[in-house]
């Protein structure tokens, strides 16, 4: 996640430099390229030969998917990069065994410095979007954790706080956190958590770090007695109803604007007996997304060539086409 800030960030600081010294080639023809990389880094998991041609093949289906918009299918202007590959997997998921990948989508824009044309520079950060694949934590994507450390159900199902839908449509649900949900029709990625299931498992949380932590004992037994105070304030009816971020701990009601449900991934969401290298699941995470539902992808005039395009694919995708890719 911190290559693709790095990469927005950079768009922006570098693109009125850019736009000063070259000139962009609009009409110049363009290509689609994808590459699947085998796995690097520490591989926490063991594969075959044969879940990485799985997978493999199942990348191949998205990107000729993905193909089928005709931005993707006909580039002019731009030149676009995808790639694939498995990644490490989320430890802290002991029970998930489906195997993670992802998919990054990137688009340049073909220039000119008057001298040779190009369609890869520093100075012309491009628009890029990524598909997570069996990776659930990602509908937290951007999101802090209430709590401040993750804090993970009995069942190891990370809680955090419930992202704001802005859009359904046809199965795919868009959210403020620029994360777009491809799942399974009818079934929740995520779920409430009780306010007494919640209060408890930060107590023991608390009570571990006191453990571990004793020199920051007073800062941990703070926030201990802080929840236990409030835990006194609900009835028992209250402490089981549907948490709500609070102060300290959760609320069986919303005390303020703005304040959003605790819930957990729903462990049940995963079908176990289905073979690991099954995609269960995707997550697509476009950092240009906005918040109004009825123009969650716009530019304006002084965005780069490769926002604009990247814009134009967004808004005539049909997500829910990808659906029908999952296992």
């Amino acid at each position: 996640m911190k290559k693709h800030c790095f990469l927005f960030i950079l768009s922006i600081i570098c693109s009125s430099a850019f736009s000063q010294e070259t000139k962009n080639l609009t009409d110049h023809p363009g290509q689609l390229h994808f590459e699947y990389f085998a796995p690097v880094g520490d591989i926490q998991y063991k594969y075959s030969k044969e879940e990485d041609l799985k997978i493999k093949t199942k990348h191949e289906a998205i990107v000729k998917y993905i193909q089928s918009n005709k931005i993707f299918s006909n580039p002019i202007g731009i030149e676009i990069y995808v790639t694939g590959q498995l990644v490490d997997k989320f430890k802290t998921f002991s029970w998930l065994s489906s195997i993670p990948s992802e998919i990054y989508i990137s688009i340049h824009p073909w220039y000119t410095d008057g001298v040779k044309i190009y369609n890869k520079c520093i100075g012309c950060g491009p628009s890029y979007f990524s598909m997570f694949i069996n990776t659930p934590h990602y509908l937290y994507n951007g999101q802090a954790s209430p709590a401040g450390p993750d804090i993970f159900d009995t069942d190891g199902s990370l809680i955090n706080l419930e992202p704001n839908l802005l859009l359904e449509k046809n199965g795919v649900r868009f959210y403020d956190n620029n994360t777009i949900v491809i799942g399974k029709p009818g079934v929740p990625l995520y779920i409430p958590i009780t306010v007494r299931q919640y209060d408890n498992l930060l107590l023991k949380h608390l009570e571990k770090m006191m453990k571990e932590q004793p020199e920051e004992m007073m800062t941990h037994k703070f926030f201990y007695d802080k929840i236990k105070e409030e835990m006194t304030q609900f009835s028992d009816a209250d402490l089981d109803k549907p948490a709500w971020q609070y102060a300290f701990g959760g609320s069986p009601e919303p005390m303020g604007e703005g304040v959003k449900h605790i819930v957990k991934i729903n462990k049940d969401y995963f079908d176990l007996s289905k073979p690991r290298s099954n995609t269960q699941l995707i997550v697509i995470v476009q950092s240009g997304m906005q918040s109004d539902p009825d123009k969650l992808f716009t530019t304006d005039e002084s965005s780069p060539i490769q926002t604009t395009k990247m814009m134009e694919a967004m808004n005539s995708f049909n997500f829910e086409g990808l659906i029908k890719l999952l296992d």
